[in-house]
């Protein structure tokens, strides 16, 4: 799924398109709430708890009416803590896309790719380089650092205990101050799919130590122009998504 930084920079796409959006007091709150479903890095939920979505259903409805379900007290949220849950549902938004529109297609299991280690890796590797390209602007990537390592969406939230929020918005303060890197992206690589980061296998070592030749495969595997083609979509899909949150 997109990564961390890159769901923060559609998430303030999502507000310029909404015109009226959070509060610059709330700012922080939602920021961090575009990146909350992912909190499960740290509390190892399982997938359908945090999105919502069961990929190993060939066709998921959306996540947020189950969210909005699951917790309708979520629905008379105010201030900060509305804020967050907006950030919440461009996460799921994007995401749902993501699985639809890129990794089902180019790396899911019913795409021209027979290699799943292969095909995990380059979905990465394309990842990679959407947030790269959104870190370019290293000024922005500041601002959203201050805003999320001050955000506090309190305790209405509710499904989620402060203590952890607390790690996570650690986390992801970290995150949005990393330099995208080959170096520590390899690293990432190495600690996601190989067993305490050593790779033993010769042909996984290979594909790690040659990752600039593999983004540039991807990149005629998927093209450029599909790459904007879906962030643009992603930003509607959310837009949409918070719109019906408000009504």
């Amino acid at each position: 799924m997109p990564p961390i930084g890159w769901h923060v920079a559609t998430a303030r796409e999502v507000l310029q398109r909404l015109g009226a959006g959070a509060p610059e007091e709330h700012l922080g709150c939602y920021y961090l709430g575009s990146t909350a479903p992912d909190i499960r890095v740290i509390t190892r939920q399982p997938r359908e708890e945090t999105h919502y979505y069961d990929l190993s259903l060939p066709q998921s409805e959306s996540g947020v009416p189950k969210l909005l379900e699951t917790h309708p007290h979520l629905l008379q949220l105010q201030g900060r803590a509305r804020a967050f849950m907006e950030g919440y549902i461009t996460h799921l938004a994007v995401d749902e896309l993501w699985i639809e529109q890129v990794f089902r297609p180019y790396f899911g299991r019913e795409s021209s790719l027979s290699d799943r280690f292969r095909a995990n890796i380059m979905d990465r590797v394309l990842q990679f380089y959407m947030d790269r390209a959104e870190r370019e602007d290293r000024d922005l990537f500041q601002a959203f650092y201050e805003h999320v390592f001050r955000a506090d969406p309190g305790e209405e939230v509710g499904f989620i205990d402060l203590p952890t929020m607390y790690r996570w918005r650690q986390v992801v303060s970290n995150i949005l101050t990393q330099d995208p890197n080959w170096e520590g992206f390899r690293a990432f690589l190495g600690r996601r799919f190989l067993d305490d980061g050593q790779v033993a296998d010769e042909r996984a070592r290979d594909l790690l130590e040659h990752l600039p030749d593999l983004l540039e495969e991807v990149l005629r595997y998927v093209t450029p122009e599909r790459v904007v083609a879906f962030r643009e979509d992603a930003i509607q899909r959310a837009t949409a998504a918070v719109r019906g949150y408000r009504s």
